[in-house]
């Protein structure tokens, strides 16, 4: 529950500063964006696992001179890793609502130039998994709810004065229950979003 107060504050935090930001130039006058993030967790990149990615959807604002504050819309199946130990003969699916707060370096002007970044995630959706106890295959069907903080860093490039190039990670931690910390399914997903590397573009938008 303080995890959800958490992200409600933040949310409300960001409609203050979108409305207070006002005076804040951006980027030829234009201080929001929309873009898309091809999200993959960094040792699944290695074979032979490449089916576990997360697609990133986030519009951001400009509030400050080198600060911007976005929210996001994730979804994602996973089906392995190159771990076993945290293999499962399943499917895990989900999506998440999120937002996030990015601070530039000295020298850059948001929403160009490396910026670090603080989110929060709200991470929900179902799993199955097949086991055999001996005489038949049982089916697991499962719902979830997860929470998610996270700390990254990244850069972001404009060309042509309209399309947004970002590529960047981060590392995060998802709260979970002692049983929720005994499914390999979920296992699974808190490693996914322990260490993301991410690539991606967008539009300024206005």
């Amino acid at each position: 529950m303080n995890i959800k107060k958490s992200l409600l504050f933040l949310i409300l935090f960001s409609i203050a500063g979108i409305v207070q930001s006002q005076n804040v130039p951006g980027y030829l006058g234009k201080k929001g964006f929309l873009d898309y993030n091809f999200t993959a967790p960094f040792f699944t990149l290695l074979p032979p696992s490449y089916s576990n990615f997360i697609h990133s959807f986030n519009f951001n604002y400009v509030v400050r001179r080198r600060a911007h504050v976005g929210l996001s819309y994730d979804f994602f199946s996973l089906k392995k890793t190159n771990d076993d130990e945290f293999n499962f003969s399943g499917t895990l699916k989900g999506n998440s609502f999120g937002i996030n707060f990015d601070w530039y370096s000295k020298r850059a002007i948001a929403p160009i130039g490396r910026y670090f970044r603080f989110e929060g995630k709200y991470l929900f959706g179902n799993y199955n998994r097949v086991t055999w106890n001996g005489t038949q295959f049982i089916t697991e069907e499962k719902e979830y709810t997860m929470p998610v903080i996270a700390f990254g860093l990244g850069t972001r490039r404009i060309f042509f004065d309209r399309l947004v190039y970002n590529v960047g990670g981060s590392i995060g931690y998802a709260f979970a229950s002692s049983e929720e910390k005994d499914s390999n399914a979920l296992s699974l997903l808190r490693n996914t979003y322990f260490w993301r590397m991410h690539m991606g573009v967008g539009f300024l938008l206005f």
